[in-house]
């Protein structure tokens, strides 16, 4: 498939350096096509400002016919667009079809109340995507800017290209202003041009811990808003007195559901010393049940790519090490990474702090409170964190 970007109102080869993207199972090739040159998307800069503008006039009634308009275009084309990013990346069809499902929801919770306006307009958005989750990250932040008045540059990984290409391809095809939504295919160094453009206001990242601390770096000085989910080792915590069913179940869910994905999942439990036994049993037979359904994808999330196993395997050592004990293993169809639990492993290790998107929860025991709050706000690229509890207003 031959992809081109999507600049002021019009498609676009680029110039550049060719690039192209393979299936991950066979090599064969999916998608291609050139990068875009510098002198090609900066005049696309001043039209998107300039539609903005004009967006944002009117922004309450705006965002009510977008909103409209864009849960249509999922309910009927979602297929097509995770088609193009399944053949590129591996990503599971139930997984996929349980984000066309969250992407309607989310679109009908923001209708709530209807005729109120959520425009916080920050100027012109530069959206860079991660290499797998990157549909899913466009859809939804392109419905956040949008419809909050903003113009968007979107960036996607040249390893996960197509699924973006045909939701920008339907989207095109809606009465919007030229030149509010661009689609850029840049290489590394027209990328670093794009950022520190004085037309950009705002970059939203998604991606690996290491591509936010160099954009961090990048924009150290400038007067650029960033908002970056750039890699999230978030912590729960379950008290004595939580429902230890249902904390199980959400842990569980926040563990895997993003695996192989968008690296926010959760991947470190602390766990009450008075329940740790009861609540690794209620785990573990959770997990279970879920492995033995006939379609566990559906709950636990995408499966890992090649890529994410490779890593993985570099790490298992220290996880099966006589300090760890692995709780529950399991794989699907021979096809993914094991989606495992582990125990009393070390939180410390430099590897976890990197290994964001690996289907494997870390469980451990505490004995007070203020341990595992330390724990748990002192974790790098902790995002956030959750306390499960009856004591709503003493913890």
């Amino acid at each position: 498939m031959r992809v081109n970007s999507y600049i002021n109102g019009e498609w676009v080869d680029g110039t550049g350096k060719p690039w192209v993207t393979k299936n991950p199972k066979d090599g064969s090739l999916v998608s291609e096509g050139q990068f875009l040159d510098v002198v090609q998307w900066v005049p696309a800069l001043a039209k998107a400002t300039e539609a903005g503008v004009h967006w944002g006039k009117e922004i309450e009634k705006n965002q009510s016919q977008f909103l409209m308009v864009l849960m249509g275009l999922i309910e009927r084309e979602f297929d097509k667009w995770a088609l193009a990013e399944r053949d590129e990346t591996g990503l599971d069809t139930t997984y996929l079809d349980r984000v066309q499902q969250k992407l309607v929801s989310d679109i009908k919770t923001r209708m709530e109340p209807i005729g109120h306006a959520e425009g916080f307009p920050v100027g012109l958005q530069l959206m860079i995507l991660p290499s797998v989750g990157s549909l899913e990250c466009a859809v939804h932040m392109v419905m956040d800017a949008v419809a909050s008045g903003n113009p968007v540059v979107i960036v996607p990984s040249r390893r996960s290209v197509g699924g973006v290409y045909e939701f920008i391809k339907s989207l095109s095809k809606i009465d919007l202003p030229v030149g509010l939504v661009n689609f850029c295919i840049l290489d590394a160094t027209e990328r670093e041009m794009l950022i520190q453009h004085p037309a950009i206001r705002q970059v939203v990242v998604v991606g690996r811990p290491e591509t936010g601390k160099a954009l961090q770096k990048l924009l150290v000085g400038s007067d650029k808003k960033l908002i970056g989910i750039h890699g999230g080792k978030n912590t729960s915590i379950v008290l004595p007195d939580a429902n230890i069913k249902a904390a199980a179940s959400h842990i569980l869910k926040g563990a895997f559901t993003g695996s192989g994905s968008l690296g926010v999942s959760i991947s470190r439990v602390l766990v009450s010393q008075k329940i740790f036994a009861e609540f690794e049993s209620e785990l573990t037979a959770q997990m279970n049940s879920q492995c033995e359904s006939d379609s566990p994808s559906a709950y636990l999330g995408a499966l890992a790519n090649n890529e994410i196993e490779e890593r993985l395997q570099k790490v298992l050592p220290e996880l099966e090490s006589s300090e760890g004990k692995k709780i529950l293993s399991w794989s699907y169809k021979g096809e993914s990474s094991d989606y495992s639990l582990y125990r009393h492993v070390s939180f410390c290790s430099e590897w976890q702090q990197q290994f964001v998107d690996a289907p494997v929860l870390l469980v451990n025991d505490f004995k007070y409170n203020h341990e595992a709050v330390k724990w748990a706000n002192t974790t790098p690229y902790g995002l956030t964190a959750s306390v499960f509890t009856e004591d709503h207003e003493g913890f």
